[in-house]
């Protein structure tokens, strides 16, 4: 809570991260979404679990077409139906989230350093890997429209310049 009332906080990264999923649906919801709320603060949803996930099993199409019965493991912060429940009204009072692979290296990825430039190389993705995807796209528009979760709610989409006057 103090974080969220820190004025320099726009987003509240990592809730419950490294935390067991009983300790996250523990915590007090309601007074975050107040003050997430009040204080124009929004709520990561993490999906680095979901993404080594895929990468891990990337060579693996049977691992990566069950995806959808691994999501509530992956993401409890949205998955929970308690979480749900407690911050459904809270996205309709104008509480926002924002969607974060946290990514901090991807294996598609090549990185070449030539002096004071960086350059990115591409690796070919498997089809798995768009599927996967296609998977979580699926799974993450039930819950958020069982959640009351739209657009507005997600910082991700909106335009540059209403995003530049959110932060």
């Amino acid at each position: 809570i103090a974080g969220i009332k820190n004025p320099k906080v726009n987003i509240f990264c990592h809730p419950g991260f490294g935390c067991s999923g009983d300790v996250i649906k523990n915590l007090s919801w309601d007074k975050i979404a107040e003050e997430a709320i009040k204080n124009e603060v929004a709520i990561e949803i993490n999906m680095r679990e979901v993404m080594n996930y895929i990468y891990k099993n990337i060579q693996s199409p049977e691992k990566l077409r069950n995806i959808q019965t691994e999501l509530p493991r992956l993401v409890p912060l949205i998955s929970s139906p308690e979480i749900r429940n407690a911050l459904s009204s809270y996205f309709k009072k104008g509480l926002k989230i924002a969607i974060n692979i946290d990514e901090h290296q991807n294996p598609f990825i090549k990185t070449k350093y030539k002096g004071d430039k960086i350059e990115g190389e591409f690796s070919k993705k498997s089809i798995g890997y768009w599927r996967a995807l296609k998977a979580v796209e699926k799974y993450f528009n039930e819950v958020f429209k069982e959640a009351g979760i739209t657009s507005d709610n997600i910082i991700n989409t909106y335009s540059k310049e209403r995003l530049e006057k959110f932060i």
